[in-house]
Formats: structure tokens, sequence, C-alpha cells
């Protein structure tokens, strides 16, 4: 499975790693590289350092590969 999360907070962080664990490939979308940064290095999870509401964003996460995208955003 093949799931894009746009939010790499609390909730994006914690989606993300546990779905990662379960074997899932995930993309993490987020403005903050920091923030992207530490996720990468506790997880198996690729990253993106943009905003999720733009078109050209959603293309270079794959989206029309993905089986499902969460919004888990402020």
């Amino acid at each position: 499975m093949n799931i894009i999360i746009a939010g790499a907070g609390a909730v994006g962080g914690q989606a993300a790693q546990a779905l990662c664990c379960r074997g899932t490939d995930v993309t993490v979308i987020d403005t903050n590289e920091t923030v992207l940064n530490r996720l990468r290095e506790h997880s198996d999870v690729m990253t993106i350092a943009g905003n999720a509401a733009l078109a050209k964003t959603l293309i270079e996460a794959r989206v029309e590969s993905a089986d499902m995208v969460l919004a888990l955003t402020g």
C-alpha cells in the first residue's frame, strides 16, 4: 500500500511512523524541513518539502499511484 500524508506534525508524524512499521510505503509532505528531517531520522519514510495544496507538490509525491491521501494538517 502507498499512502501520502500531508502534514508532519504530531498526528501526521505518528501516523507515518505507525504505517511505516506495518510495511506501508509512506510519503510525508510538509513545509517545515526541520520536522521532515527529524521524521526521516526515526522512520523509513519519503519526505517532500512543499505545500500539499499545490498540484505540483502532489505530482512530485506521485499522487496518481497513491492508494490513499491523508490530510493531517492544522
